[in-house]
């Protein structure tokens, strides 16, 4: 679908509900759909105004990562936004280190969930 695919992917996280995978790009969604052999992207929106609920508009996000407890978390600068997606918004949101995520620095670019769930 996607006429102009993006360049530069910022953050990706898989939505255990809709089981459709969400690339990042600015402050961009794209949506697609890996249920088929080939996948294809079946949506696009603004962050924060089309979908995803509760994070920041007009900003890129850094990292995100499905958790093991369920929850989607989104990092952008110093703050974390934990993601509900039961809720389709999000229900918390931190400063990384401060009261949340313990040990990290702010500004994380990526991350990932270890098999282990850690």
């Amino acid at each position: 679908k996607g006429k102009n695919p993006p360049t530069k992917i910022d953050a990706v996280i898989f939505h255990p509900i809709k089981k459709k995978v969400y690339f990042f790009v600015g402050n961009q969604y794209y949506r697609f759909d890996f249920s088929e052999p080939e996948g294809f992207e079946d949506d696009v929106g603004a962050i924060g105004v089309d979908g995803w609920k509760g994070l920041p508009k007009d900003t890129k996000i850094d990292a995100a990562i499905l958790h093991p407890n369920g929850k989607g978390y989104f990092f952008v600068g110093k703050h974390y936004y934990r993601f509900d997606f039961h809720c389709d918004q999000v229900d918390k949101v931190g400063i990384i280190g401060e009261d949340g995520w313990e040990g990290l620095p702010p500004n994380i670019n990526a991350a990932i969930t270890y098999p282990n769930g850690k």
